[in-house]
């Protein structure tokens, strides 16, 4: 997803980076509380206060870039119990390669005898990466659709008020607020019905999604080529 507005400092001339003989760049930027929401527009989150995001670039031969980083920030949620606004940190780090349009990357020699080697003899021809590879038509490089996946990916399956386990939720009978009434009340001031029993909130840690083999090597020749150009 390409959020509307596209602050420039997110899109990267790689063609002019080529013609100056450059192959790694880096950038940081503030991302405003409304390009946060307008990337987070499909969810019921909401920003106000701005994300900050610091990425390095490393052009490949093939024309390929990998793309590393973090960013920090945050947003909100509706509490999975009450409803009222439930924080989530949204810090993370980046990691994606981006490939030409229709440029097939080649995988290093020992995956592909992994590939030969394997049970299914006819492949897995859908397996290219998956969420780590993203498609660029080799010269300008728009980095808004990343990093609002990436914004997207911090979104919780639940997630809790400041009040944590401690919050009671709604009354399930009239929706009244059950943090406003009192704590020892039997019964729901608002409708009468007993106070209901606030369900367990399961904890579901998050994982960051498996890279490819191609993907690592790509990365490690990043990282080395970095550390050859930093002075001694």
């Amino acid at each position: 997803m390409r959020p509307a507005a596209v602050p420039d400092a997110l899109v990267v001339d790689i063609s002019a980076m080529r013609r100056r003989d450059e192959t790694h760049t880096s950038l940081e930027h503030e991302l405003s509380p409304a390009w946060m929401r307008d990337a987070l527009r499909d969810t019921d989150a909401e920003a106000d206060a701005p994300a900050h995001v610091r990425l390095d670039l490393v052009v490949q031969g093939d024309g390929s870039v990998i793309v590393t980083g973090e960013l920090r920030g945050g947003f909100h949620v509706p509490c999975a119990r009450c409803l009222d606004p439930a924080a989530v940190n949204a810090d993370g780090k980046v990691t994606a390669m981006f490939v030409r349009d229709g440029a097939a990357h080649r995988l290093p020699d020992e995956d592909r005898r992994d590939d030969r080697d394997g049970d299914d003899p006819e492949g897995d021809d859908d397996d290219d990466g998956g969420e780590d590879l993203w498609p660029f038509d080799g010269v300008r490089l728009d980095l808004a659709p990343l990093l609002a996946e990436t914004l997207k990916l911090a979104y919780p399956m639940r997630a809790l008020c400041a009040r944590g386990a401690e919050c009671r939720g709604l009354c399930s009978q009239c929706g009244a607020p059950l943090n406003e009434q009192p704590a020892d009340a039997p019964r729901c001031t608002a409708c009468g019905v007993p106070s209901p029993r606030v369900p367990e909130v399961d904890f579901i840690p998050s994982a960051e999604p498996p890279r490819t083999d191609a993907l690592a090597e790509a990365l490690r020749q990043a990282e080395a080529l970095k550390k050859l150009r930093e002075p001694e």
